[in-house]
């Protein structure tokens, strides 16, 4: 989400990576780039198949989270259920 929303939000972007010791970027590929190697740096999982989702689940996973509005109505860019899919598959 960091980085889909970065070219929306740069300043909160750069704040973010700042507060967590990252150079600042507001290029998607470079904040999620970034945002992951922290994480993984952290010892997180960053694979659903990691925790046994399997990736015909995809699509129904996406219609439900994009069902969830009291959540996307606040994101600071839109969201469609093709880009929750769109990100549930880069982490397939």
């Amino acid at each position: 989400m960091l980085a889909f929303n970065a070219p929306a939000v740069p300043a909160k972007t750069i704040a973010v990576l700042d507060a967590l010791g990252m150079k600042p970027a507001t290029d998607p590929a470079l904040v999620f780039k970034a945002a992951h190697d922290w994480c993984v740096a952290l010892g997180c999982k960053m694979k659903l198949s990691e925790f046994g989702v399997p990736e015909a689940d995809l699509p129904q996973m996406a219609e439900e989270a994009h069902a969830i509005r009291r959540l996307l109505d606040n994101n600071p860019r839109d969201l469609s259920r093709e880009d929750i899919l769109d990100m549930y598959r880069a982490a397939a």
